[in-house]
């Protein structure tokens, strides 16, 4: 792990975000831009920045979260979250590692059937850089967007399981989506153990998912896309 310094105690003016294409991510940067001043640096998996801006603005568009006001502080960043030192090169990487205030982690690979090879480079080893980030240079707090996916299955409706009771059954995480979150979160853990400061955050988080506007919000996504709402969870966010 490299060597960290002690993060930054003002209010962050560059923020470091993935998924922000996607559909919880969108929602996340939504509020990133109205609660915070920050110039938010989005890693989208294109190929040059400006196809990365018009994949954001659609995505924003189509959830009535675009806001031209605030638009001027995305800042889309050409990667890939599957590949070494998230798709930038060495000195790329360094750069934003040195710019940034804080990380926002909530891009992964989302897919119902495949599995956890298949989900490892996205969703293992992305995390893994983005830990990385997260120590080079000044170290910055990593906020980690959850799912509830890590968890097993209940066996016993009528038994309680604690939180850390049902992460140690991790043998019965049924998707390969689930055991490679479970990965990723054991390794946020490791490295929180280890001085990292991290924050674990959910969706309860985003005033807009929450409950009964998560659901329409969801048939509304699936309308848009042309897809029939089975594939919703296999959709992408990277």
């Amino acid at each position: 792990m490299p060597v960290c310094q002690t993060p930054a105690s003002t209010p962050a003016e560059n923020i470091f975000l993935t998924g922000a294409s996607g559909f919880v991510g969108s929602f996340l940067l939504a509020e990133l831009l109205k609660r915070t001043s920050a110039t938010v640096h989005c890693l989208v998996r294109t190929s040059t920045i400006e196809q990365g801006m018009a994949r954001i603005g659609a995505e924003l568009k189509s959830f009535g979260l675009w806001d031209a006001a605030t638009s001027a502080r995305i800042a889309p960043v050409a990667g890939d979250l599957s590949k070494p030192m998230l798709g930038l090169s060495t000195e790329q990487f360094e750069t934003m590692a040195n710019i940034i205030d804080a990380v926002y982690h909530c891009g992964a690979m989302v897919h119902s059937v495949y599995s956890y090879d298949l989900m490892k480079p996205a969703n293992v080893l992305g995390t893994q850089e983005i830990i990385r980030m997260a120590c080079v240079g000044r170290r910055k707090t990593l906020h980690y967007i959850s799912t509830l996916s890590v968890f097993p299955p209940l066996l016993d409706a009528e038994k309680k399981e604690t939180e850390q009771a049902l992460l140690e059954r991790w043998r019965d995480i049924p998707s390969g989506y689930g055991q490679s979150k479970w990965v990723a979160e054991k390794l946020v853990r490791i490295a929180q153990s280890r001085g990292v400061p991290a924050l674990f955050t959910g969706w309860a988080w985003f005033p807009a998912l929450r409950k009964p506007e998560l659901a329409t919000r969801r048939i509304c996504f699936t309308v848009h896309h042309n897809m029939p709402a089975a594939r919703l969870r296999s959709r992408c966010r990277l």
